[in-house]
């Protein structure tokens, strides 16, 4: 999630990689998706593996 917003954000502002972007509510955002969806994520990418 982090990279989806981090490298648009840093490309528009043209900073040259220098632009500090808090990594905290990423985390937190990735925990909550995990609890409520991450077995179903799981399951969905384990299905590409094991058929």
């Amino acid at each position: 999630a982090g990279t989806l917003v981090g490298v648009p954000l840093m490309l528009a502002k043209g900073e040259g990689g220098k632009l500090a972007l808090p990594f905290g509510p990423f985390l937190a955002f990735g925990a909550l998706v995990q609890l409520f969806w991450g077995r179903e994520i799981f399951s969905w990418y384990l299905s590409f593996f094991v058929s």
